[in-house]
């Protein structure tokens, strides 16, 4: 299969639903977990994600309980952990997995018990991945046969052993329509980028704008076991008045759940490659930084301190490595 560039293809989508990614790092040490939600209707559109920590995920809930119509299939538990294992849905197929698993039972297993969603014409797929502690990962679909409802088919996907800089991708509908097509084939095939930041921000910011309503981003290292939470829209806000003495050259600031704040720099043109190896010169405006040390993540997991300068403005001195650097900003 043809890898793809996941963020040109929501781009051009108007409406995919939501939205399931798995990827593993460039450096083969992290997994990147993706997961979306778009809407069309006002009570589709007033959902948020709000975390539920005794359970290692999160749930949907209502933004204004005054305007919340019907929650069946609306309000539910997307991302549960299992131990070492995550597991990711757009429904209440989620406990189903977590139950079964708990008896024993394997992914597959548990999807046999369940079928597509009840919401005739469209019948929603009921799409789900899970993630274990090695890596790898699976993914499934739950459809109607060509819009019939009285027929469901149901698909499974295994990457056993996933290729570092890669991932799959699935989503609920193949594009907008009335009644809306499902998804199609195979998980689509995308290069993954090197950071979380830059992951989470590429799914946001590409969701068309009318429809999107909120996105979800875990990042798990492989070898502690660790994992940490992103909230695509409130994480990677563009730092403003950021410039650099190279074109294209984007920085973005956000926090994840855990409270760590971090900063990314990256390279947004088609001649990303370029930027590979060498050190861009960045200026910002001093509050951006003020109150923080600095430290550049390097490609092996070692971290080296950034020294700002300058008066005015602060400057940076970033290694960018495959167009991409990763900062971690500790409050001082």
């Amino acid at each position: 299969m043809e890898k793809i560039d996941l963020n040109q293809y929501l781009a051009n989508n108007e409406y995919p639903g939501r939205g399931i990614a798995v990827a593993l790092a460039p450096d083969g040490r992290q997994i990147f977990i993706g997961y979306f939600i778009m809407g069309r209707s006002e009570n589709s559109r007033n959902r948020v994600f709000e975390p539920v920590p005794e359970r290692g995920g999160i749930c949907t809930t209502a933004a204004d309980p005054a305007k919340l119509e019907d929650p069946s299939l609306i309000i539910y538990n997307p991302v549960l952990t299992l131990g070492k294992t995550h597991i990711v849905t757009n429904g209440d197929q989620t406990d189903t997995i977590y139950d079964e698993m708990c008896r024993g039972r394997s992914f597959a297993d548990a999807l046999r018990t369940r079928t597509f969603e009840p919401d005739g014409p469209n019948w929603t797929p009921r799409i789900s991945a899970v993630v274990y502690a090695d890596g790898s990962y699976q993914m499934s679909i739950l459809k109607s046969a060509d819009g019939n409802g009285e027929s469901v088919q149901r698909y499974f996907f295994d990457y056993p052993q996933p290729v570092a800089g890669e991932g799959h991708f699935i989503s609920t509908y193949k594009h907008n329509g009335n009644p809306i097509p499902s998804f199609e084939g195979e998980p689509l095939r995308f290069a993954c980028p090197r950071t979380i930041g830059e992951f989470a921000r590429g799914l946001w910011s590409n969701l068309n704008e009318d429809n999107k309503v909120s996105l979800f981003a875990r990042v798990i290292d492989l070898e502690s076991g660790e994992c940490g939470d992103v909230n695509g829209k409130s994480c990677l806000s563009e730092v403003d008045d950021a410039t650099a003495n190279f074109s294209e050259l984007c920085v973005y600031q956000g926090k994840l759940d855990n409270g760590e704040r971090i900063m990314t720099v990256a390279c947004l043109s088609s001649g990303v490659n370029a930027m590979s190896g060498v050190t861009a010169n960045v200026m910002m405006p001093w509050d951006a930084i003020e109150g923080y040390d600095l430290y550049l993540v390097n490609a092996d997991g070692t971290e080296t301190k950034i020294e700002p300068y300058g008066t005015d403005w602060a400057y940076i001195d970033v290694y960018m490595d495959g167009g991409t650097a990763l900062i971690r900003m500790v409050e001082q």
